[in-house]
């Protein structure tokens, strides 16, 4: 944009009308406008400045101008500006494309873009093939074969002495394309001296495919036949299935009162469980009792038994004391009679 003239304003075409675009996010330092006649011109938001872009046309002939926005850069086309800000508003709802009249992309004044339904815009494709020689191509794009190719591979079939694989090979086509040119059901308008399309071949072979359908379609029948066969035997096996899971629903409703009973049992066992620990309990009490009685009545005749153990000692201790003093008594003896 630096190397880009700008003018204070540009001159508009007679009858030019302009209106802004609103772009899909906020333009940086430009504003755009597009007018009736087909033109796109940026309009500076600081000084006010104004320039005509130059779009280029894209592989459809389309023309497109790159502009800049917050986030990157955004492709405008121009018929689909002018569509939408002057072409005329359908009053059906099911016009959604637009066209070119004269079927000059490149003309994208008001007049010249209309919006029309599907069928219409169909119609229009065909009509721009017809003028442009465009060949319609199953898959897109370019055809791989021209006229001149096709005279080519049909010379080598009246020659028969290149293989149709090697054929398909050198003009990088499917061997099926080749037996098709030979049948002459693509193709068929090219006039080549010598060719005579083998339309027998492909009868025969229309024949072996219907054939092939017929054995496919018995085979699929007989396998219906025999699942057929083989439903009921399945149907029976559900049955039985079905009466056992029935069995054994039942089952547990019979065996309830059972089960209550059981609880009640088990119940009560635990009642007495329960309840037995605390007679051990006493049972263990009661010795402990007894005992305790007899200890206390241990104790009393030992009490009882007490004065006779110190009588008992008191005697003892006195004949030790007789004992010692005997001999005393004896040496006293002793003595005196030594003395008469």
């Amino acid at each position: 944009m630096s190397n880009v003239t700008r003018q204070k304003k540009l001159s508009n075409l007679p009858g030019e009308r302009w209106k802004k675009i609103e772009t899909p996010r906020p333009t940086l330092k430009m504003e755009y406008y597009v007018s009736n006649k087909g033109r796109i011109k940026s309009k500076s938001k600081i000084d006010g400045s104004e320039h005509h872009l130059s779009p280029t046309p894209d592989k459809k002939q389309y023309l497109k101008s790159s502009i800049k926005l917050e986030g990157g850069s955004y492709g405008l086309y121009v018929h689909m500006q002018v569509a939408k800000y002057w072409a005329k508003k359908p009053k059906d709802k099911n016009a959604t494309k637009f066209i070119h009249k004269d079927l000059n992309r490149l003309n994208n004044s008001s007049d010249n873009i209309v919006w029309v339904k599907d069928e219409e815009w169909k119609e229009y494709i065909r009509a721009r093939a017809v003028k442009f020689g465009f060949k319609p191509h199953r898959k897109g794009g370019k055809p791989k074969l021209t006229e001149a190719k096709v005279i080519k591979i049909k010379e080598h079939l009246v020659k028969g002495k290149m293989p149709k694989s090697k054929i398909a090979a050198k003009f990088d086509v499917s061997h099926t394309q080749i037996n098709r040119i030979e049948s002459g059901e693509n193709w068929g308008h090219v006039k080549v001296p010598g060719f005579i399309a083998n339309s027998n071949k492909m009868k025969s072979d229309t024949k072996k495919k219907a054939a092939a359908k017929k054995t496919t379609a018995k085979k699929a029948t007989a396998k219906k036949a025999t699942a057929k066969k083989a439903a009921p035997k399945k149907a029976t096996a559900k049955k039985v299935t079905a009466k056992k899971t029935v069995a054994k629903k039942a089952a547990p409703k019979k065996a309830a009162p059972k089960k209550a009973t059981a609880k009640k049992v088990t119940a009560k066992k635990t009642v007495a469980k329960k309840a037995a620990p605390k007679k051990a309990v006493a049972k263990k009490a009661a010795p402990k009792k007894a005992t305790a009685k007899k200890v206390t009545a241990k104790k009393t005749e030992a009490k009882k038994a007490a004065p006779k153990k110190a009588s008992a000692k008191k005697a003892t201790a006195k004949k030790t004391v007789a004992k010692k003093a005997a001999p005393k008594k004896a040496a006293k003896k002793t003595t005196a009679r030594k003395k008469k």
